[in-house]
């Protein structure tokens, strides 16, 4: 009688045995939550089975209390990547909201420097936009386009009504088409006027302000600039094979020679300083003070189109740090050479540079924009066209006291 109840017994313990494994295996392979501690093994029959093991339970996400996008932490980047996607023109609007044109739609974007909260502000498609101006109040902006040989410009205007549609942000625009072959343009730095250039014969260039007040100035093939309220600067186009001019340029038409006779000249300008880049067998970066006519030589050497001014008398640049080569700007216009951008300080009146920020990612820089504020600096890559954004205060870098 014993006998058969220990056989019993034994039967009734080896099923349940047999279940709890089969409950276990099971577990472990419909809940990956549950992971048991490999560095503590348990003994005998019942921690075969698993029973007075070490488990530690993690909870599934979907255990975890509810959280919001508010309560996850979010990380921005020293130096963010804000598109894949080729844009044809940035500004800021305000000291922590940029602007910026999809090259291919012609749609406008806007999106926080300190948040991933892209919102589209106009669904209008105007395709192929090759350059986008901005006006400064970032509310309009100038897109030209070529079609059939033909440079068409437009003015784009974002008007403060919304769009009837469940996307808040979008606004409704108004077009206003601006002449035809309009060779440069420019906008004023602290008013919502423009200035284009146009041929106007063999010999001649037109200048229009603001659709008005149209003048005469000599040659063809200028590049404009607008460093002060009052004065416009024309530069020629650049060669290293040519030598380059530049020349104020009053309201009325009046002009007066600041530098000549220099190869390969391009500049950049505010009131109070030009920075200008020549070659004489090599790259050269200077400043020329416009108020003591002094010329400074800058180093690293760079090109003015990589360079804006963050005050009056410090600039902020991309400056190559794969330069070599020979034939500039030439080369680097025709896409025949790409540089690795380090961003570079410059203090003009001291003549000194410093290097603020190296990026990982390798960037050439053009179109570079500086926030009202001074903390954040915005650039297209000339490799691939994407926008680029800097904070300039998470550099470790003082750009105040340089």
């Amino acid at each position: 009688m014993i006998k058969k109840i220990l056989i019993f017994t034994i039967i009734i313990l080896v099923l349940i045995a047999v279940a709890l494994g089969i409950q276990i295996y099971l577990d472990n392979n419909q809940n990956p939550s549950i992971a048991r501690d490999q560095t503590q093994k348990p003994g005998g029959i019942f921690g075969f089975l698993g029973f007075g093991s070490d488990f530690t339970t993690i909870p599934d996400v979907a255990e975890l209390p509810n959280q919001t996008d508010q309560d996850r932490p979010t990380f921005i980047p020293t130096l963010r990547k804000i598109t894949e996607d080729p844009v044809a023109g940035v500004t800021f609007v305000g000291t922590s909201t940029l602007r910026y044109v999809d090259r291919g739609t012609g749609h406008i974007y806007e999106e926080s420097v300190n948040a991933y909260d892209l919102s589209k502000i106009s669904n209008t498609t105007i395709p192929k936009i090759y350059e986008a101006t901005w006006l400064v109040s970032g509310k309009s902006v100038i897109y030209q386009q070529l079609e059939n040989g033909v440079v068409k410009s437009k003015l784009i205007k974002i008007l403060d009504t919304n769009i009837g549609t469940s996307t808040d942000s979008l606004r409704e625009i108004s077009i206003e088409f601006l002449p035809d072959n309009i060779k440069g343009l420019k906008v004023a730095p602290s008013t919502n006027e423009f200035a284009y250039l146009q041929d106007n014969s063999n010999t001649q260039s037109l200048v229009t302000i603001n659709g008005s007040g149209p003048f005469f100035v000599p040659g063809r093939g200028w590049v404009l600039d607008w460093p002060s309220t009052n004065t416009l600067s024309l530069t020629t186009k650049a060669s290293y094979q040519s030598s380059g001019y530049n020349y104020d340029v009053t309201r009325a038409g009046g002009l007066s020679k600041k530098l000549g006779n220099i190869s390969g000249l391009t500049t950049k300008s505010n009131s109070s300083w030009i920075l200008y880049s020549d070659f004489v067998g090599t790259l050269g970066f200077n400043s020329l003070n416009r108020k003591t006519s002094t010329t400074t030589p800058l180093t690293p050497a760079t090109l003015p189109e990589k360079c804006v001014f963050l005050a009056e008398n410090t600039a902020l640049c991309g400056s190559p740090s794969n330069l070599g080569g020979s034939q500039y700007p030439d080369v680097w216009y025709q896409g025949l050479v790409s540089f690795d951008d380090n961003i570079v300080l410059y203090n003009l009146e001291m003549g000194e540079s410093e290097i603020i920020y190296t990026p990982q990612e390798p960037v050439d820089i053009v179109d570079p924009v500086i926030s009202s504020d001074g903390q954040y600096l915005m650039f297209i890559n000339k490799k691939d066209l994407s926008l680029w954004v800097l904070n300039i205060t998470e550099t470790g870098k003082s750009t105040s006291t340089f």
